[in-house]
């Protein structure tokens, strides 16, 4: 995934997960549903915001019941 060194506030734009315009390195992340013969649009997120969201999606699916990694987990807690 390219990282662009700036984040582009024109128009009013934000990151999505953390609220802010701020000047930090960016990805564009594809929106769902736009694609059109391999061209789609996206979303400014911030890299180290778009990493956090990943790493928190991960951790949700491993506590998922049923899941060999959480219930690894819980039977060490137990």
């Amino acid at each position: 995934m390219r990282v662009f060194e700036h984040f582009n506030a024109s128009y009013g734009s934000i990151c999505p997960v953390c609220g802010t315009a701020a000047d930090r390195p960016t990805v564009l992340v594809p929106i769902p549903g736009t694609e059109d013969d391999g061209i789609c649009e996206a979303k400014q997120v911030h890299k180290q915001c778009f990493d956090l969201a990943n790493e928190m999606a991960e951790a949700e699916r491993a506590n998922v019941p049923g899941n060999r990694l959480a219930d690894t987990e819980n039977s060490k807690s137990d």
